[in-house]
């Protein structure tokens, strides 16, 4: 059964480097931390304000308009950090697959092996 556990391992590595891609693009926004969209009305307008916000009361601030260059480069770092979430949370299923893979191989032999050897 050394294929399959080669297969995911390669694909573990695989995730590994997508993962340091998606770190070396940009920066990361911290945990607990996301951006609001805040209406506030002058008048007969109505002006679109984007804000950061945290759980910790150190990471507050006011990124500018909706759309703004700062509004869009923490969406950019919230999408990285959530992107890693995800790929780390893969390589934990893998980790435990190649686990399994070890303590329990399975020995299958399908007739197309079994005739190739032959």
């Amino acid at each position: 059964m050394a294929n399959a556990e080669t297969y995911l391992q390669q694909e573990r590595d695989r995730l590994i480097a997508l993962s340091d891609a998606v770190r070396s693009s940009g920066s990361v926004a911290p945990a607990n931390c996301w951006v609001t969209e805040v209406e506030k009305h002058k008048g007969n307008k109505t002006y679109c304000y984007a804000r950061l916000l945290s759980d910790s009361k150190g990471l507050r601030r006011w990124l500018g308009r909706r759309r703004s260059e700062l509004h869009q480069d923490w969406l950019a770092r919230i999408a990285r950090r959530e992107d890693i979430r995800e790929i780390e949370h893969q390589v934990q299923m893998l980790d435990a697959l190649i686990d399994r893979q070890v303590a329990r191989p399975i020995v299958f032999e399908t007739e197309e092996a079994n005739s190739s050897q032959g």
